[in-house]
Order: C-alpha cells, then structure tokens, then sequence
C-alpha cells in the first residue's frame, strides 16, 4: 500500500508541474507552454488527417509560428492608414487615389435576368477610404455589402460606442447613396463592426462599465435610422481566456437586437482568423446566433520580415486557404455557413540589396499591399504575363531594377490574385460546398470589369441552383461528435459500465478467479490503475458534454477544464486513486486472513 501511494503522489507531482510551468509564462508572450497533460489531449483530440486525401495541417507550433500573429492584418493595417490621411481633411477619396475618371459600372450580359443562385453567398467589404467607387458596385452579383467599419470604443469615456465618428456619422448623410442603391438591386446592407487591439477586447468584454450595453443600444439605433440590414463582428486579437465573454457577447448581441422592421431577424456574421488558437471561438455556441462566419483566406504571407510568398495560397504545404477551411470544418462550422474571404489586392516586397536571393537581409526590404487596379495599372502592360504557379494558385512577377548604365538597384517580387487564379479558388468553393465567398476589399478593382465577369460566370447561372460541386467528405472530429451525440455517449457508457461492473462481479464468484486475481501483483496494480484512468476519463468526459451542452450554464469552457482548471483532473485522479489503492488492498487482506 506504501508503495502504491508513493506512486499516486509522483504521478500528482508529474501533472501539476505542467500547470506551474503554463502560469509562469507571463500574459503578453505570443505562446503558452503546454502543460503534459494539454499535450496528451491535443494528441487524443486533434486527430491527424488522412494526408492521403488532404494535405496535413503544420504541427500545432508551426502553425503558431506561421498563422498566430497573422490575423486579418491588412483590415486593421488599411483602417489605421486611412483614418490617418482622413484626419488630414481628405475631401474627396477618388481623387486621392486618382481614380476619378475609372468608374465604369459592370454590365451583364443576362440583363436584368441577372440574379446570384440560392445557394451560394457574395459578400463585400466597402471601406469608407473608398469613397463613391460604389457606385460602380454591381450589386445584382452581390447578396451583402458591409460597411467598413463602426470602430469600438472599448473605454468606458467618452460615452459614445465608436471612435470613427466622421466614419459612422457620414453613413446618414443624404449623399451617401450606397445603402438605397444596394436595396433597390435586391442586396443586403450590413456594419461592419471592428476591435483590433488585444487590451481594448479585454477590457469590452469584461464589460466592468457596461461598455456592451452601450454599444448594442446604439447600434440597434444605428440600424433602424440606417435602414440597414444586419451587422458584421470583426474583432482582431481577442486574448487568450476569453472564449466564453466573447460567446456570451455574441449571444447578448443577437438576442438583444430589436426585430427588423421587415420582418424576422438582422443578420449577424463573424469574422474568422485563419486558425482557431487557443479554441477562442467557441463554434458549437456560436453557430446558434451566427448567420455565417467569413474566413479571411488572405495575408498568408505579410510584412517586411517574411520572404515573399503567396498572399491567398489555395493549396501548400504549409499554411493555404484548403488547410485553413478544413481546419475550421474540423472545429465543427457547417460548412454551408462558411465563407471564404478572397483578396483584391496584392503584395509587393522590394529589397535594395540586389545580391540577396533568399531576402535574408531585412533591414534592406520593404513591404506594402496593392489594390488589384493599380497591379493593372502598373503592370498590366508588361510584354511577359505573370508567373502562375498552379499548387498555391497565385499570380507573380519577380524582376530586377537597374539603374541607367544597367547596374542592380533593387530586386522586387509581387504576388496577386487576377481573373485567372480567383477562378480557380472560387471553382474550389463550389467543389466544396462552401457557403460562398467574400471580397476584401469592393473598389480595389475599380474601372476593371474582368473581376466582376467573373462572379457574374461562376455564381449567377441561368437556373437558381449551382448544381455543379461535389460537397468534400465530412471530416471526424472528436469533440464535435461527442458532443452531437451526447445522448447516445451516455445511455452507450451507462450500459458499458453496468455489463463491465457485472462480469468483473461474477467472475469472482469463481474461487480461483480470486485465488488468481488477489495473489498476482500486477493483476491488482492493472485494475487499481484501470479504475483510476476509467474515473479520471469519465471525469473529463462528464465536464465536457456538461458545459458543450449549455456553456452559460456553467462558468467554465471545456477548454477552460483542462488550460484553466487542472487541479478539478488531478484532484478527481489522486482521490479515486487513493480510494480505489485502499480498497482493493484492503479486500485483499481481508482474504488472506481468511485463508487456512
């Protein structure tokens, strides 16, 4: 029995240096120490792909590495410039990007027949640096444009729910047209409603001042004056813990917001990173008070310190668009209520050291995001067309500066997507069944129609149904299944345990099942460790179906079980072990002293 409990007590020692090590790591580190205990459920419930079928996901620190910090980079990046130059009294937003005389409405060839089929979603960002190019939307090909954006103010003062007031305010001018001309074509007008930074989302989401009353009265005010038709939650950096405050924002949102004065619901969309770390979006939850999530299938490649590569690669090796959507697939999100966000821009990295074939020398490289109209514009009529490269499907030009008596100045190397490459990513989301796609960002193709032709080809057929895709299989997921199937999990274990307890039971009405079992050590220490791994998984299972099925139920998330709340396993696992330890020793003397 000595040694028994020698053993509980190391293996209790073993497991809470795990979670010692998970709090020394400080709030503002990119990455978190796993515990061993979190190692060994991501291997039970993260189960590998069959690579056979679909390329494998990095390893969990390579996509760390790889996807973590790049979230929906050029959304914050883009409002963070242009609210800028838009402080500097920017009158007219053509003019600054000198695009006055390039607005030429895209007409189809259906007429006004044109209309998108029922099965499939396009939805567009207007930002407000775009100024009139609406005008220029199409929105017969179109079923949401979401205004970009109503920016959070996450502080408590001043009272007012936004930052953005020449943004938000200038949406009920009467020259703003955008909102009847989009209604009158049939198409829905949402608000894009935008958090960036990680310390104003904790401080919004504690709601210590009420900060989420205060902004779904407004917005609620906001839609009815607007007219507008839902809203669109496009919160960046949400920290680490907070999983279930967003949840509950996002339920209070949907359930708080008056009816539409049509008739039913606003529409409600999340914005989603292209990887779910540290379980942030809570999908089962989210799935009952979203109308369909957009994943930003772009920014796979950014900033000055990554070497150029694709910006939307639909397939690599590591980190694409295909990985990235079966990953959140595999998270549980109905696929028919997926979007796939696709970018209408390019990017472009320039170094001064010409000599430096694998852009090792960062100090000489600079990065910047080009709008599919100024690619055209200022490569479009180069004697060679872009390279394609048919794995990531993306477009590149990589070329040489000289100066005039032919010497190197600098190397430059683009990646975009065109008519070409999008063809191919928006064939693959039909393939796939998805729930449709969405543009970052309408306007960046101004005065070009081929982008358009394009959604008019692909997504407005003559019948009402795309017929034409061949859904992928749906792919296994644990905690998914489980918690679908909690019913049939519990009365299945409940039978499992009771046929269990009873042969173990009858056999030992079998004296020399006894003699046998009693006698052996190791027969004794298989079942003392069998009954502590049955209660300890039972435990974990319990917790997990409880809070999966009603997670404002409970104060914890299954994720928060294990990240935040080991001590519940271990305690469960040393108390029953010990229990387990002395009863079965004790049975076993009290059958010995019987012996003759």
């Amino acid at each position: 029995m000595r040694k028994a409990l020698i053993l509980w007590i190391m293996l209790a020692g073993w497991m809470q240096s795990g979670k010692l090590q998970a709090q020394n790591t400080s709030d503002g580190q990119a990455e978190k120490k796993q515990s061993r205990i979190e190692v060994v459920w991501q291997s039970l419930f993260k189960p590998d792909r069959d690579t056979a079928v679909r390329p494998a996901f990095p390893t969990e620190k390579g996509i760390k590495d790889k996807l973590g910090l790049i979230y929906n980079a050029i959304h914050s990046e883009e409002f963070e410039r242009y609210s800028a130059v838009q402080d500097s009294q920017v009158q007219d937003w053509l003019d600054y990007f000198r695009l006055e005389d390039k607005q030429v409405l895209y007409q189809s060839p259906k007429g006004d027949t044109l209309v998108i089929a029922n099965n499939v979603k396009v939805f567009g960002w207007h930002p407000f640096w775009m100024g009139e190019a609406y005008k220029s939307y199409n929105y017969q090909l179109l079923n949401y444009v979401s205004l970009f954006s109503y920016n959070l103010n996450t502080a408590p003062e001043p009272n007012i729910a936004y930052d953005n007031p020449e943004v938000v305010e200038g949406w009920s001018n009467p020259n703003f047209k955008l909102i009847g001309m989009a209604h009158e074509k049939g198409c829905k007008v949402l608000i894009t409603l935008t958090s960036f930074y990680k310390s104003g989302n904790r401080q919004f989401l504690d709601n210590k001042s009420r900060q989420q009353e205060r902004l779904i009265q407004n917005l609620s005010e906001l839609l009815v004056k607007l007219q507008a038709d839902g809203l669109d939650v496009n919160f960046e950096q949400i920290p680490a813990g907070y999983e279930l405050k967003f949840s509950q924002f996002i339920r209070k949102l949907r359930t708080s917001l008056p009816p539409h004065p049509a008739g039913g619901n606003y529409i409600v969309s999340v914005v989603l990173p292209k990887l779910n770390q540290y379980q942030i979006y809570q999908v089962d939850t989210l799935q009952k008070y979203v109308d369909f999530f957009i994943l930003t299938g772009y920014d796979y490649h950014i900033g000055a310190k990554m070497p150029p590569g694709p910006v939307a690669p639909l397939f690599k090796s590591e980190g694409s668009i295909e990985q990235s959507v079966f990953h959140w697939l595999e998270q549980g999100v109905n696929r028919r209520k997926l979007l796939l966000g696709l970018p209408y821009y390019g990017a472009l990295w320039s170094t001064t050291n010409a000599n430096d074939p694998n852009w090792r020398d960062t100090s000489k490289i600079t990065f910047q995001h080009i709008p599919y109209w100024r690619i055209r514009q200022q490569y479009g009529n180069r004697r060679e067309p872009p390279n394609y490269n048919i794995e990531s499907w993306t477009a590149n030009y990589t070329y040489t500066v000289t100066d005039s008596i032919g010497n190197p100045v600098r190397r430059e190397t683009l990646y975009f997507d065109d008519s070409t490459t999008l063809n191919a990513k928006f064939n693959w989301v039909l393939k796939e069944g998805l729930g449709g796609v969405g543009i970052w960002a309408l306007g960046y193709d101004s005065g070009r129609k081929e982008l358009w032709s394009l959604i008019d080809t692909l997504f407005a057929p003559s019948q009402d149904t795309i017929a034409v895709y061949h859904p992928a299989q749906e792919r296994f997921y644990l905690p998914q299944s489980l918690s679908k199937y909690r019913d049939v999990v519990a009365v299945g274990s409940v039978f499992l345990v009771v046929f269990l307890l009873a042969g173990f039971v009858g056999a030992l009405f079998d004296a020399a099942v006894r003699d046998v079992f009693f006698a052996n050590k190791t027969l004794r220490l298989t079942y003392i460790m069998g009954g502590f791994l049955f209660i300890a998984v039972a435990a974990v299972l319990y917790y997990y179906l409880k809070v999966s099925e009603d997670p404002y139920a409970s104060p914890y998330t299954p994720e928060q079980l294990l990240t935040r709340n080991r001590l519940v396993v271990l305690a469960v696992g040393i108390i029953s072990g010990i229990l387990i330890t002395v009863l079965g020793t004790a049975l076993f003397e009290r059958r010995r002293k019987r012996l003759p």
